[in-house]
């Protein structure tokens, strides 16, 4: 499968003035990212894109419930054929979470992605 290429910033990657394309494995990482770091309800074109970014935040949040939010927003890429493992790494004081997620693809390739997420 073949996507416009994204940036660190979540923009589309513009190169010398030609917007930049990615495929294979970089590009399903690159859904997988998209799909966790989408706040279900905000896309318009697909309400139900992404996760509750709520079950993220505050002073105590369940790690069950994140983990939840994480896999069923990763399930929703068609490519997945399993979330092999999520990792949450909690900084209590600045009230984020470094989480660490290992996906296979329905092709066997397995990717490993840190997403961050904090208040």
């Amino acid at each position: 499968m073949k996507g416009i290429k994204l940036n660190e910033a979540g923009d589309w990657a513009i190169e010398s003035g030609q917007l930049q394309m990615t495929s294979g494995i970089t590009e399903f990482a690159q859904s997988v990212r998209r799909a966790a770091g989408t706040n279900k309800g905000e896309w318009f074109l697909n309400p139900d894109e992404g996760m509750r970014f709520g079950a993220f935040v505050g002073k105590d949040p369940s790690e069950e419930e994140m983990r939840d939010e994480l896999a069923a927003a990763i399930y929703s890429e068609s490519r997945v054929a399993a979330v092999e493992d999520i990792t949450i790494s909690r900084d209590r004081a600045a009230r984020s979470q470094s989480i660490n997620v290992a996906v296979r693809s329905n092709e066997g390739d397995q990717i490993v992605e840190v997403i961050n997420v904090g208040s």
